[in-house]
C-alpha cells in the first residue's frame, strides 16, 4: 500500500508554484511510488498500454494519478527515464511487476515496472524495479487513446503481489484492507474502465443488483463496502478528490469513459485518507512522444438485445393484477475516440478523448427508462524545467436520465428525468528538489449540479393508494455543488543510524458551497389509510413547505506518516489532523397556499449550532519477509477514522430546509362525521416561528469514529501465482443518533424524549409470505407529551462490529493466461449500549437500528420510497483470460453474494408519535431473496492492417447464467401488493465491438 501526505496552501499556491518552477535539483522524475507509473516508465513498447506508452527513442511524462488510497491528487509529469527520488511503498499498478529476480514477466500485456530501489538513492535508468506490493484495485482496459500494438493480449494485467522478498531488504509496502488487486476489463472494448464493473470485483464490495455492462448503475443501484456504507467513500480522478462516491451528482460512468483503469481501496494504514469507505480512484491516460489516434464503438440492438426475461417466483395474483414482463433491452451502446502525442518532443504532450453513450430499455412492469452519457477529457503535460513537471486536465460529464424510478410501483407520471453534470479541472505541479527532497502542488475545482423532475409536473399531488402504487406526481429536487481545493505535499528521505526513513509532511484545504433544494407536487402527498393501518374512511395529507438549504464546509488537514526500513521490515508510523466547520447561508422559501402552520421562511444563515468537528487520528502498519521462509509476506495495520462532515448534519438547524404537516383527512370527502384534523408536525415547530429550526445540534457533536485492525499473510505459489489470507476487525464508534424532542404539556417545556415515556399501544398481528403468524407491540408516547417537530442530534454510545476475512488467488500473467480470484465473508452488526435503551423508542422498528445483533445496511430514501437492506455474509469473484493462437483472446467473468434481506414490515399511524415502519421478523434478516451468481465472457480478435493501423472486434455475453431472477419484493405486508416483485435481475445480453487504431 502506497502512502502519502500532502500540506495545505490555502492563497499561497501561485507562489508555492513558482517556487517549485525554479526550484532544481536533478533530472525530472516520475513521482515516486505512484501506482501508475509503470503506464509511463517503461521504454518497451510493446508492453505498456499505447494511449500512455513511453516510446523507445523518447522520455515520456510520468502517470498522473495516485493511488485510491492516497488523499492528494499527484498529477506531476516526469521523463519515465529519468532518475527520481525513492518512494518507500514502490508498487506498480495494472501491471505485472517483477519478481525478486527483477526482470519483468514475459509475454504480451506485460507492463514493465517504475525502477525504484529501497535504499534511498536516485536510480540510474537501466535499474532493475524491486518486488512489488499488492496495490490499490487496478482494474486494467483494453487501452483507448493509443489502443494496443498488433499481438497484445486483450485483456487486464493483474497487479502482481510480491513473489519473493528480495535476498536482504525489507518488504517494499504495506498492504491494505480488501485492496483489489487487478480485474480483467472485458466489460468494454471502447476502452472505458467502468467503476460499476469493478465493485462487484472487490473484495467485500456489494450491490443491490447484478452488473450489466451498458445499462448497469443507474440511480437506484446502492452499494456498500466492508464495513461502511457508499456515502463515506471518495471518488477520484487522478487522485484528485471529485466527491462523495455514492453522490447522484457525479455520473460515474461518465467519468469513467476516459479513464485506463480504476483503483478500489479501502481500509489500511494510509493518513491521507479521512474516511473508512471505499476510495474510487479512475486513473486517466496522457500524451506520448508518438501521436495515436483511436475510434471505438460498441453496441447492442436489434437480434443481439435482449427480450424480456421470463420472471421465476411471482406472488400469487401478481401476474393476474398488473404486468410483470422483466427487462427488456432496447438499444444500448458507446461511442467514443481520442488522440494523444506531443504538442513539442519531450517536452510538452496532449492527449482528448470524447465518448457518448446511451442505454434505452423497457423496465421490469413495462415502464420505459433511457439514459445518454457525454463526456469530454483533456490533459496537459509539460516539462518546465529539469527537475519540474506540471500537468493541466479537464473533465466534463453530462448524463440525461428518463424513467428513473420506473417500476410497477411508480405509475409513468411519477418517474423522474434526471439532468446531471460536472467539470473538474486539475492542477499539478511536481519538483525534485534533490535526490533525497521532492515536493509536489495541487489545486483543483469541482463545479458539479443535478436536476430530478417528476414526468407529472408540479402541479398535481402524489397519491400512495392502498395497493401501494405511487400516482400522480413525484417529488423533485435539484442541487448544485462547488468544490476548491488545494494542497502541497514534501517528501524527505536519509538513513538516520542505519535505518532508512522516507518522512512525508504534507495537507489540504478544500472548501464547499452546496446549495440543495426539494419541492413536492402541489405541496402535498396524499396516502391511503390502508397503507397506514388506518380505517377505510381516513387518509393521511402530507402538506410540504419547499426546501432550499444552502451550506458552506471548510475542511482543513495536516498528515505525516514516517516509513522506516531496517532490514526486513517496513513499518509506517503516521498521524492525522482535520477541522471540519460548516455554515448555513442565506436563503428563503415561500408559504404553502392555505396553510397557516407553513408560513414563509426568511432565514439570515447561522454557524449550524457552533459545531466544529476535530479529529485525530493514528495510522500504524507493518510488513515483514521472513527470511526463513521465502515467498511468504506478513503484513498488520492499526487505523483510525473519522467521518467526513456532510452538507445533511449543519441543513438539520437551518429552518428553510424542508418540512411538513400531517393531517388525517376523509377518505370520502362530504361524508358525514368527517373532518380535517392535525396529527403531527415534521421538521418545523408550529409554536416557534417559522425563521427557528425546529432541530437541534449538541454543540458536542464530533465524528464518528472507525477503529480498523487488519492482519494478512501472502505466500508466492509455484508458477507465479500468490495465494493470500486477510482478517480485518473494524469497529465504529460514536455513532450519530436523532433522539426525539417533546413538549411536556404540563410544564410547556421542551425535552428529549426517554423510553419511560412509551406505552404500548396495540399489538400488530398477521402472516408472513410463508404462512408463519407474527405478533408485534408498538408504542406510542404517553398522554400529555407531544413531538415538537424535530429531534436533537448526538453522538451516541450504539456501535458497528465487523468481522471479516477474505481468500485471495491470483496467477499473474505467465504462458499466455491469467487469473485471479477471491472469497469473502464478514459479520456486520450493530450493538446497543445503555445510553441508547435510555432514550430509544422501544418499539422494533425497521431501518432506526435500535435492536441488538441486527445486521446493518438499512438505508432509508425520500419519503414515500422503500427502505432497503444491502448486507450479506459471502460473496466471490472469480475472472481468469487467456490468450489464444491467431491473435485471439478469450475471457470469463463469474461474481456471487449472498441474497439481500428481504425485511418485511407493516406502517402503522401512532396518534402521538406518527407513523412507524413495525419491523415484523425478530431478526431483519430472516427472508432474503436468493443467492445471485452471474457469468460474463468475452472474445476478442485483433488484425493487423498495416504497420500503423489495427483492428479490433469483440463479441461479449453478459449475464450469461440468470435472467429473471427475483433481486427485490414489496416488503410493506400493508399494502394491497404485498410481496409482490419490484426488481429482478437485468436480462441477458450481446454486444458486438469494433476499435479501430492508428499507430
Amino acid at each position: 500500500m502506497r502512502t502519502r501526505i500532502s500540506v495545505a496552501i490555502h492563497r499561497a499556491v501561485p507562489t508555492l508554484l513558482a517556487l517549485l518552477v525554479g526550484a532544481a535539483g536533478g533530472a525530472g522524475g516520475a513521482r515516486p511510488g505512484e501506482a501508475q507509473a509503470a503506464a509511463a516508465a517503461a521504454p518497451v513498447a510493446s508492453a505498456a498500454p499505447a494511449a500512455s506508452r513511453a516510446p523507445a527513442s523518447g522520455a515520456a511524462p510520468a502517470a498522473s494519478a495516485a493511488p485510491a488510497a492516497s488523499g492528494a491528487s499527484a498529477s506531476g509529469a516526469a521523463p519515465a527515464a529519468s532518475t527520481a527520488p525513492v518512494a518507500s511503498n514502490a508498487a506498480p499498478a495494472a501491471s505485472d511487476a517483477t519478481s525478486a529476480g527483477g526482470a519483468a514477466p514475459a509475454g504480451a500485456g506485460a507492463v514493465a515496472a517504475a525502477a525504484l530501489p529501497a535504499t534511498g538513492s536516485p536510480v540510474p535508468p537501466s535499474a532493475s524495479p524491486p518486488p512489488a506490493a499488492p496495490t490499490p484495485a487496478a482494474v486494467g482496459v483494453p487501452p483507448g487513446g493509443g489502443g494496443q500494438e498488433t499481438g497484445e493480449v486483450q485483456t487486464a494485467v493483474l497487479a502482481k503481489a510480491a513473489a519473493a522478498p528480495p535476498p536482504a531488504g525489507a518488504p517494499p509496502a504495506i498492504g491494505a484492507l480488501y485492496s483489489l488487486r487487478g480485474g480483467l476489463a472485458f466489460y468494454d472494448v471502447t476502452g472505458a474502465a467502468d467503476p460499476w464493473a469493478a465493485l462487484p470485483q472487490a473484495p467485500g464490495v456489494l450491490m443491490t443488483g447484478a452488473y450489466v455492462a451498458g445499462y448497469g448503475g443507474r440511480p437506484g443501484e446502492a452499494f456498500v463496502g466492508p464495513g461502511s456504507t457508499g456515502d463515506r467513500g471518495v471518488l477520484r480522478i487522478d487522485g484528485f478528490e471529485v466527491g462523495d462516491a455514492a453522490s447522484p451528482s457525479l455520473p460515474l460512468s461518465v467519468n469513467a469513459l476516459a479513464a485506463e483503469s480504476v483503483e478500489i481501496t479501502t481500509g489500511g494504514a494510509d493518513p491521507a485518507v479521512l474516511q473508512p469507505g471505499l476510495q474510487i480512484n479512475l486513473v486517466e491516460r496522457r500524451g506520448t512522444n508518438e501521436w495515436r489516434l483511436a475510434a471505438r464503438g460498441v453496441a447492442s440492438g436489434g437480434p443481439l438485445a435482449a427480450a424480456a426475461s421470463r420472471v421465476r417466483d411471482l406472488a400469487p395474483g401478481q401476474a393476474a393484477s398488473e404486468p410483470a414482463r422483466g427487462d427488456r433491452v432496447r438499444d444500448t451502446g458507446a461511442v467514443g475516440a481520442e488522440l494523444g502525442g506531443p504538442l513539442r518532443r519531450d517536452a510538452l504532450w496532449l492527449w482528448g478523448a470524447v465518448d457518448r453513450g446511451w442505454t434505452a430499455l423497457d423496465a421490469f412492469g413495462g415502464e420505459r427508462f433511457t439514459t445518454s452519457d457525454l463526456g469530454g477529457a483533456a490533459k496537459l503535460d509539460a516539462r518546465l524545467a529539469a527537475g519540474n513537471n506540471a500537468t493541466l486536465a479537464w473533465n466534463r460529464a453530462n448524463r440525461r436520465e428518463d424513467g428513473e424510478g420506473a417500476g410497477p410501483d411508480r405509475a409513468p407520471a411519477t418517474t423522474l428525468g434526471r439532468r446531471a453534470h460536472d467539470d473538474v479541472w486539475r492542477l499539478a505541479d511536481i519538483a525534485i528538489l534533490s535526490s533525497d527532497l521532492y515536493a509536489t502542488a495541487t489545486a483543483g475545482l469541482v463545479d458539479g449540479a443535478f436536476r430530478a423532475l417528476p414526468r407529472g409536473g408540479l402541479r398535481t399531488p402524489l397519491v400512495l393508494d392502498a395497493r401501494g402504487v405511487a400516482q400522480g406526481s413525484w417529488y423533485a429536487d435539484d442541487a448544485e455543488s462547488t468544490s476548491r481545493a488545494a494542497a502541497l505535499e514534501v517528501s524527505d528521505s536519509r538513513r538516520i543510524a542505519g535505518t532508512a526513513s522516507d518522512l512525508r509532511l504534507a495537507g489540504q484545504w478544500r472548501r464547499t458551497d452546496e446549495t440543495s433544494r426539494f419541492a413536492a407536487p402541489a405541496w402535498r402527498q396524499l396516502t391511503a389509510g390502508q397503507v397506514l393501518d388506518l380505517p377505510p374512511d381516513q387518509d393521511v395529507l402530507d402538506v410540504w413547505r419547499d426546501g432550499n438549504a444552502r451550506q458552506t464546509l471548510t475542511r482543513e488537514a495536516l498528515w505525516a506518516v514516517d516509513t522506516l526500513r531496517w532490514g526486513r521490515v517496513t513499518a509506517d508510523v503516521g498521524l492525522r489532523f482535520d477541522r471540519q466547520a460548516p455554515r448555513n447561508l442565506a436563503s428563503s422559501v415561500s408559504a404553502v397556499p392555505d396553510d397557516p402552520l407553513l408560513g414563509a421562511v426568511h432565514f439570515a444563515g447561522n454557524d449550524a449550532g457552533g459545531i466544529h468537528w476535530s479529529s485525530l487520528t493514528p495510522r500504524l502498519a507493518a510488513a515483514w519477509a521472513p527470511g526463513a521462509a521465502p515467498g511468504l509476506l506478513l503484513r498488520a495495520s492499526l487505523a483510525r477514522y473519522a467521518s467526513q462532515l456532510a452538507g445533511a448534519i449543519p441543513a438539520r438547524v437551518d429552518p428553510a430546509a424542508p418540512a411538513s404537516a400531517a393531517y388525517y383527512v376523509p377518505a370520502f370527502p362530504g361524508a358525514p362525521g368527517q373532518t380535517v384534523r392535525f396529527w403531527y408536525p415534521n421538521g418545523f415547530d408550529p409554536h416557534l416561528p417559522p425563521g427557528l429550526p425546529a432541530n437541534a445540534l449538541d454543540r458536542r457533536l464530533h465524528p464518528e469514529l472507525t477503529d480498523e485492525a487488519v492482519v494478512s499473510a501472502e505466500h508466492a505459489l509455484a508458477g507465479d501465482g500468490v495465494v493470500g489470507l486477510q482478517l480485518v476487525y473494524r469497529r465504529v464508534t460514536g455513532m450519530l443518533e436523532d433522539r426525539l424532542l417533546v413538549r411536556d404539556a404540563a410544564s410547556n417545556a421542551v425535552r428529549v424524549a426517554t423510553a419511560g415515556d412509551w406505552q404500548e399501544r396495540e399489538v400488530e398481528t398477521g402472516r408472513l409470505p410463508d404462512g408463519t403468524p407474527y405478533r408485534v407491540p408498538y408504542y406510542d408516547l404517553r398522554s400529555g407529551l407531544t413531538p415538537t417537530g424535530g429531534t436533537l442530534l448526538v453522538n451516541g454510545d450504539r456501535r458497528q462490529r465487523l468481522l471479516g476475512a477474505t481468500l485471495e488467488w491470483r496467477q499473474h500473467l505467465a504462458r499466455r493466461w491469467t487469473a485471479r480470484s477471491h472469497l469473502s465473508w464478514q459479520d456486520w452488526r450493530w450493538q446497543l449500549g445503555p445510553e441508547y435503551r435510555h432514550y430509544a423508542d422501544p418499539t422494533p422498528a425497521l431501518v432506526d437500528g435500535n435492536y441488538d445483533g441486527q445486521p446493518v445496511g438499512g438505508q432509508s430514501p425520500l419519503p414515500g420510497g422503500r427502505p432497503l437492506y444491502l448486507t450479506g455474509r459471502w460473496s466471490f469473484d472469480l475472472g481468469a483470460a487467456v490468450e489464444l493462437p491467431g491473435a485471439v483472446s478469450a475471457a470469463v467473468q463469474i461474481d456471487g453474494r449472498q441474497g439481500l434481506p428481504l425485511a418485511y414490515y407493516r406502517t402503522v399511524a401512532r396518534d402521538s408519535a406518527g407513523p412507524v415502519d413495525l419491523r415484523l421478523t425478530g431478526r431483519a434478516d430472516a427472508f432474503r431473496s436468493d443467492d445471485l451468481v452471474s457469468l460474463d465472457a468475452r472474445l476478442d480478435k485483433e488484425i493487423a492492417v498495416t504497420s500503423d493501423l489495427a483492428v479490433a472486434v469483440s463479441l461479449e455475453g453478459l449475464n450469461l447464467l440468470v435472467s429473471g431472477q427475483v433481486l427485490r419484493r414489496e416488503t410493506n405486508l400493508g399494502v394491497g401488493r404485498a410481496n409482490f416483485v419490484d426488481e429482478v435481475v437485468k436480462p441477458r445480453l450481446l454486444r458486438l465491438g469494433l476499435k479501430v487504431q492508428f499507430r
